[in-house]
């Protein structure tokens, strides 16, 4: 009698058990000539966004790649094709230098956009890669200081652009002081040069010939009215204390100190005097003392300007004068009238 093996019986079995559940358990199993139905959820993958991409300077109109200069700050991106495929975002540093990768350093200050591409360009086959294709473009454009001088509300230095025009500039600077001269205003070019602009032509006309781009270096200096320019001048002061307006006022708070503004200015900034005010004895207080200051006189840093209640509102509540003058007559009439019988009797 044939010995029948039950080794290879055992695993045959085996094998068919595996099958059989894996046709229960397995995605990937079905019957022949069946079709798949079940599709699986698409899965969308959140590309981020690099830093240096999230943030863009806005501008007017597209840039002359002829008329734009490069400066420190600006944002470069150079692709080099070559064996392989390599992409670098630069900015280029406070001296002027482009740092390639793999290629070396390349100063770029002062020279215009389509200089710079063409010999960023050059220098990259130059120095390392001879047969590549070689892209430059402007990623975002620098910004740098800029310094405002004279009847600006807060003068000193803001930050600019070199799209941003001289009206921007003054709109960082606060905004012009009152007693501004628009008409006369100077912008000192880094070569010493002195240029006068006048802003009504742009607001009536927008001409943008009297309201200039600027550039590193530039200086803006806005002169005062002449009949103000001494008073303003002689209270001129880096001390930033605020004036702070109290009492009987729309908006009671402190307020930016500003060369010139009187205590007339400063309740006019607060709102006004309330129906419950009165402008004839306002209090002014200065560091440890009351001083004896008039509606127009100039206010200084710190002061705290306080404006009392006034008599009528004290006495009467807020009674208009009619109700006032009817009271009065009413007690003058009461008075006469007790005198006339008095007398009769």
């Amino acid at each position: 009698m044939k010995r029948v093996n039950a080794v290879p019986l055992i695993m045959i079995i085996s094998l068919h058990m595996m099958v059989l559940a894996q046709r229960e358990t397995s995605p990937q199993w079905r019957p022949f000539g069946e079709i798949e139905t079940e599709f699986l959820e698409q899965t969308v993958v959140e590309v981020k966004i690099p830093d240096h991409l999230q943030e863009f300077t806005s501008v007017e109109k597209a840039i002359d790649p002829d008329a734009y200069v490069i400066g420190p700050g600006d944002l470069l991106g150079i692709s080099i094709i070559t064996g392989e495929n390599m992409t670098f975002i630069l900015r280029v540093s406070p001296t002027g230098d482009l740092l390639i990768p793999g290629v070396g350093i390349h100063n770029v200050a002062g020279l215009s956009l389509s200089e710079t591409i063409a010999r960023t360009e050059d220098f990259v086959r130059e120095q390392a890669y001879r047969n590549s294709e070689v892209d430059v473009i402007l990623v975002d454009i620098r910004r740098f200081k800029l310094l405002t001088t004279g009847a600006v509300r807060e003068p000193g230095f803001v930050t600019i652009s070199p799209t941003d025009r001289l009206t921007d500039a003054i709109d960082e600077a606060g905004g012009l002081h009152k007693y501004a001269d628009e008409e006369s205003i100077r912008v000192v070019r880094a070569d010493g040069t002195t240029e006068h602009f006048s802003l009504r032509p742009f607001l009536l006309e927008g001409d943008l010939g009297s309201n200039p781009t600027l550039l590193e270096g530039d200086r803006i200096e806005v002169p005062f009215r002449e009949e103000f320019r001494n008073d303003v001048e002689a209270s001129v002061t880096y001390n930033e204390s605020a004036v702070l307006v109290t009492g009987f006022v729309v908006r009671p708070g402190p307020y930016h100190y500003f060369p010139g503004y009187t205590v007339r200015d400063y309740v006019g900034l607060a709102g006004g005097v309330e129906e419950r005010g009165s402008i004839r004895s306002i209090d002014v207080n200065r560091p440890d003392q009351v001083v004896d200051v008039k509606y127009d006189d100039l206010a200084e840093p710190g002061d705290i300007i306080y404006v009392p209640q006034n008599i009528r509102y004290f006495l009467f509540g807020p009674s208009s004068m009619f109700q006032v003058a009817g009271v009065v007559l009413g007690v003058v009439f009461t008075y006469q009238r007790l005198l006339d019988l008095l007398s009769s009797s």
